[in-house]
């Protein structure tokens, strides 16, 4: 019974907690991170700001790289391998904005979906 409680945690931990801990815990996430969803891929900037200290990043993922995507209510995760980038919904301007970029993932048939919390929000037929 002790082991089935400990999977049970364990899972619960991954599936529910660890997620947004991560992203709360992440010097990575801290600071101005600015994305720009394009065509070809997802363009960023961002300031790092750890302890004190700043630096600038700049990158681009095209869209073919990214291979599983999700979301949960508060962010869309899409993954690359077992990497994965987090978008902040609140980072949207509009509901109709966010929708928007739904229905382009859904049309990126190469861009499986990964189940988050037990829920299937994408599906790709």
């Amino acid at each position: 019974m002790l082991i089935w409680l400990s999977v049970l945690l364990a899972v619960a931990l991954n599936y529910y907690y660890l997620p947004i801990y991560t992203f709360k815990q992440s010097p990575f996430y801290r600071g101005n991170f600015t994305v720009n969803l394009l065509e070809e891929g997802l363009a960023y900037k961002q300031q790092i700001f750890e302890e004190k200290i700043r630096s600038e990043k700049d990158g681009f993922v095209d869209w073919g790289a990214f291979t599983k995507k999700t979301e949960n209510d508060e962010f869309i995760l899409l993954f690359i391998g077992r990497k994965h980038s987090i978008l902040p919904k609140s980072s949207f301007l509009s509901i109709a904005e966010l929708k928007e970029f739904r229905s382009f993932l859904m049309e990126q048939k190469h861009i499986k979906t990964k189940k988050f919390n037990g829920t299937e929000i994408w599906i790709n037929n």
